[in-house]
C-alpha cells in the first residue's frame, strides 16, 4: 500500500511539473502558471510527492566530507537548542518539504559525524518578551554549564539582553565559519559586525532567511473589478515607487461606512523606510554603530508624508496601537482572525506582508501576485526589501559553550548543508512554486530577495528587559501611524536609551578584547 502511494505521488509530481513548464509561457496580472484557483499548496499539504525537490549536491557533500575530516572527533554531543521551528521532531521522513529538508540535514551531520544530535527545546512556554529562553541562555552562561554549543529561533528581543549580559561568543574568531560563502548572507560582517566582533549569523541555516522578507500580494480580483492592470511591467519598468502605487490605488474610493474594501492593509514604519534607503543604525569609521539621537529630518519626513495615507483608516485597513503577532485587535475590529483572512476575503488591494506569510496564503481561496516594496524614486537604483529579523534568523553560542571547535564546524556545516536542503525546499519549491499563481510573481521574489536590507538595530534596541511598547524599532514600525509630535519626543527618549545601551555593550566587548 506504501508503495502504491509512493508510485501515484511520483506521478502526481511529474503531472504537476509538467502542468508547471507548460504555462511558464504565460503572463500577465491575471496568469495561472502553477495552481488553480482556490488550490491548496502549501508546504503541509504535500506530503508524497517524492522526487520533487533535488537534495543532490555532491560538492556540498564533499565539503562536509572534508569538515568531518578535520574534526576527527567521534561519539560526541551536540545540543542544537531553539524551537522546535528549526528542528522537527521527527524521526523519519513525512513529505512535508520544510521538515524533510530540516530532517535530512540532521540526519547527515548526524552519519557523517557520528554524532550523538540533541534538539533541545525550552520546556517552559516562551512568553511575549521571550524571557524564558533568555533565561535558559544566562543561566547557563553564568553557572559555566556549557549546555548549549549553538542557540536559534529565539526572537531579537532577547539579543540585546545577552549583549547587555555579555553572554555571546564573538564568532569572527571562529576557524571554519566562513562568512564568504554562499550559504551565510552575503557582506554579513557589514551588517552585523561590531568592530570587527559578530555575534549573530544568518542565512541559509535556517528556514526563516527565506520567510522575513518583506513584499507586497496583491488581489487579483479587486484589481480586476477597478481596471488595475500592467503592475508587474511598472516594475520591470522602473515605475513602480510608492507614489506610482498610491496612485494606483486611488481608483478605489474611500471606505469610510466600512462597506467596500480598503487600499491597504497592514503596512508598516520599518517597511517603508527601509524602501527609501534609510537605516536606523550607522556605523562610524571603526566600524561602531551608533544611533542618532536627534531625530533626522529624512526620517520625519516620511513619517509625516506616510502617516497621511497608512493613518488614515477610511482607507488602510491598520490598527494603531495594534500588538504585532497578536491579532485580538483584528477580530475585535474587523471581525476576522488575521490580516491573511482579511486579504482572502477581497478586504483590501495592497498587502505588506513578509514571505512567509506570502507562503501561507495559498491555504486560501483567493487569486494574489506578489510584488517587491516600492522604490522611494524613480532614481534609486534598487528595489529595497526590508529583513525584519524577529524570528529564528539570528544563529548565536553562548559563551559557556564547551567545545568551540564543535561549535565552529557545525555552524558552517549546518549553513553548508542548508543551502543543499533548505533553500531547494523553501525558496524554490515552497516559496516560488506553490506560494505562487503566477509566474511574473517568480520574478518579484527574486527581486525582493536580491534587494533584502538588514539593520543591526534589531539586534541592539529590542530587550527582554525593556517594554515592548516602548522600544526603538516598534516606535518606528509605527511611525506611519503616529503624530508627529509625540513621535519626535518618544524617538529622541528611545535614541537615548539605545545608545546607553550600545556603550555597555561595547564596554563588554572592549573588556574582553583586553583580557
Amino acid at each position: 500500500m506504501r508503495r502504491l502511494f509512493k508510485q501515484v505521488s511520483l506521478l502526481l509530481s511529474i503531472l504537476l511539473l509538467l502542468s508547471s513548464l507548460a504555462s511558464c509561457g504565460s503572463s500577465g496580472d491575471g496568469g495561472e502558471a502553477d495552481a488553480t484557483e482556490g488550490e491548496s499548496t502549501s508546504a503541509e499539504s504535500v506530503a508524497g510527492e517524492e522526487g520533487f525537490v533535488n537534495f543532490d549536491a555532491p560538492e556540498i557533500d564533499e565539503y562536509v566530507d572534508d569538515l568531518a575530516a578535520v574534526y576527527a572527533k567521534r561519539g560526541e554531543s551536540f545540543t542544537w537548542c531553539g524551537n522546535e521551528g528549526q528542528a522537527p521532531d521527527v524521526e523519519e521522513d513525512t513529505g512535508d518539504l520544510r521538515n524533510d529538508a530540516l530532517y535530512f540535514r540532521q540526519r547527515q551531520l548526524e552519519e557523517t559525524f557520528e554524532l550523538n544530535w540533541v534538539n533541545f527545546r525550552p520546556a517552559v512556554a516562551v512568553d511575549e518578551n521571550n524571557q524564558a529562553m533568555f533565561e535558559y541562555v544566562l543561566q547557563d552562561v553564568l553557572a559555566g554549564v556549557g549546555a548549549y554549543d549553538a542557540c536559534y529561533g529565539t526572537t531579537i528581543a532577547i539579543a540585546q539582553p545577552l549583549f547587555m549580559h555579555n553572554a555571546l561568543a564573538d564568532l569572527s574568531e571562529y576557524n571554519y565559519v566562513d562568512l564568504e560563502r554562499e550559504w551565510w548572507t552575503p557582506n554579513l560582517m557589514d551588517i552585523y559586525g561590531i568592530e570587527g566582533s559578530i555575534y549573530f549569523l544568518n542565512g541559509a541555516i535556517v528556514t526563516s532567511n527565506y520567510e522575513d522578507t518583506f513584499c507586497i500580494a496583491f488581489n487579483k480580483e479587486i484589481a480586476e473589478d477597478y481596471g488595475i492592470d500592467g503592475l508587474y511591467d511598472l516594475v520591470y519598468n522602473n515605475e513602480w515607487t510608492f507614489d506610482k502605487m498610491f496612485e494606483v490605488a486611488s481608483v478605489i474610493p474611500s471606505n469610510a461606512n466600512k462597506s467596500g474594501v480598503y487600499r491597504f492593509g497592514n503596512a508598516e514604519g520599518m517597511t517603508t523606510l527601509y524602501a527609501h534607503g534609510y537605516r536606523v543604525a550607522k556605523f562610524d569609521e571603526n566600524g561602531t554603530p551608533y544611533i542618532d539621537e536627534n531625530l533626522p529630518d529624512e526620517l520625519y519626513e516620511l513619517s509625516e508624508k506616510f502617516s497621511v495615507i497608512y493613518g488614515d483608516e477610511t482607507i488602510s485597513a491598520i490598527c494603531k496601537g495594534g500588538k504585532q503577532g497578536h491579532y485580538e485587535w483584528v477580530i475585535d475590529k474587523y471581525g476576522y482572525d488575521d490580516f491573511n483572512d482579511m486579504f482572502a476575503d477581497d478586504q483590501f488591494l495592497f498587502y505588506f506582508l513578509n514571505t512567509g506569510e506570502a507562503a501561507d496564503l495559498r491555504r486560501h481561496d483567493v487569486q494574489f501576485g506578489i510584488l517587491p516594496i516600492p522604490k522611494g524614486s524613480t532614481s534609486q537604483e534598487n528595489y529595497i526589501s526590508h529583513t525584519y529579523m524577529w524570528g529564528a534568523s539570528n544563529v548565536f553560542v553562548p559563551r559557556s559553550a564547551r567545545n568551540t571547535e564543535l561549535s565552529d564546524v557545525m555552524l558552517e556545516c549546518l549553513a553548508a548543508l542548508g543551502y543543499k536542503y533548505i533553500k531547494p525546499a523553501y525558496y524554490d519549491k515552497i516559496l516560488k512554486t506553490r506560494a505562487t499563481y503566477d509566474y511574473e510573481s517568480k520574478g518579484m521574489i527574486d527581486i525582493a530577495f536580491e534587494t533584502k536590507s538588514y539593520d543591526i538595530i534589531d539586534f541592539l534596541a529590542v530587550g527582554g528587559n525593556i517594554n515592548m511598547e516602548s522600544d526603538l524599532v516598534r516606535l518606528i514600525r509605527g511611525a506611519i501611524q503616529e503624530d508627529n509630535d509625540a513621535f519626535s519626543s518618544r524617538y529622541f527618549l528611545q535614541a537615548k536609551i539605545v545608545s546607553s545601551n550600545i556603550n555597555m555593550i561595547l564596554k563588554n566587548i572592549h573588556k574582553d578584547q583586553a583580557d
